[in-house]
C-alpha cells in the first residue's frame, strides 16, 4: 500500500489515542468522516494497523519487577532454535523476544512479582527451554523510554498532554517561571532564552501540566510565537 502525508497523520493519531473515534479522527487529519473512515479500514485491511489494545501499568496490577535476559545457546541448528522459539512464546511473562546477530543470541524482557518470583521463573522455565547454553539477568531500574509511537515521516511526535499545534496558533500566556522547555518540529528541544529558528513550530513545555490555551486562531498560523518572556 503507497501510503500518502494523510495516511500517515491518520497513524500518528491512532498512536497518541487508539480510541478516537472516526469523527474525532477526521476532524484532527482535516477530512470528512466518510472517506477518513475509508482510508482507516484500507490501513487495517492491509496489515499496517495490527490492532488496538489498553496499555497497562506492570506495576498495577502487581507485576512491577522487570528484567533484561540475555540468552546464549549451545547450538542453533534448525530443529533448536524452532523449539526455543515455540517455548518462549508460552512463557506468559516474557513480554519481548528478540533473536540477535552476535553475542547474545536472544534478548529477552520478562516481568515477574518481585526478585522472588523471577528467580522461579528463571529457575524453573527460562532455564529449562531447549538449547539454553547461558542466561545472563539485568534488573531493570526506571524505564526512560516506554511504548512511544513510531516515528512516522511527514508527522511530529507530541508528548502525552500537549495539545495539537498542527495547522491552528493559539494566543496565550505563559508563566515564565513555569516554562521549562521549548520543543521545535526538528525534533531539538532548547531551553528558554535560547536562540530560534524562525522557520521552525514551536511548542511550549509547562511544568507540572500542558498550558491550555486561550482559543485556537484558525486565520493565520505563526512560525514563531515563542521567546524569552514566554508565549504571546
Amino acid at each position: 500500500m503507497l501510503m500518502d502525508e494523510i495516511d500517515r497523520k491518520i497513524l500518528a493519531e491512532l498512536q497518541q489515542d487508539g480510541r478516537l473515534t472516526v469523527t474525532e479522527l477526521a476532524d484532527r487529519v482535516r477530512l470528512t468522516p466518510a472517506p477518513c473512515h475509508r482510508r482507516l479500514r484500507e490501513l487495517e485491511r492491509n496489515g499496517i494497523i495490527t490492532g488496538y489494545r489498553a496499555i497497562l501499568d506492570p506495576a498495577a496490577v502487581g507485576l512491577g519487577f522487570e528484567a533484561l535476559v540475555s540468552v546464549t545457546m549451545d547450538r542453533e541448528d534448525a530443529g533448536t532454535v524452532a523449539a526455543f522459539e515455540a517455548a518462549l512464546v508460552a512463557v506468559p511473562e516474557i513480554r519481548h523476544a528478540e533473536r540477535l546477530f552476535g553475542d547474545p543470541d536472544y534478548l529477552l524482557r520478562v516481568v515477574a512479582t518481585d526478585l522472588n518470583g523471577y528467580a522461579t521463573l528463571r529457575d524453573r522455565k527460562l532455564a529449562t527451554l531447549p538449547g539454553v547454553h547461558r542466561i545472563t539477568s539485568t534488573i531493570v531500574m526506571k524505564r526512560i523510554v516506554d511504548n512511544r509511537p513510531l516515528p512516522l515521516p511527514g508527522t511530529r511526535y507530541r508528548p502525552a498532554g500537549l495539545p495539537e499545534l498542527d495547522g491552528n496558533s493559539w494566543h496565550c500566556r505563559v508563566d515564565p517561571g513555569n516554562v521549562v522547555g521549548i520543543a521545535g518540529d526538528d525534533g531539538m528541544t532548547t531551553l528558554p532564552g535560547a536562540e530560534h529558528d524562525m522557520n521552525v513550530n514551536y511548542v511550549v513545555m509547562v511544568s507540572g501540566r500542558a498550558h491550555q490555551p486561550d482559543a485556537p486562531r484558525h486565520a493565520q498560523r505563526h512560525d514563531r510565537d515563542v521567546d524569552a518572556g514566554g508565549l504571546e
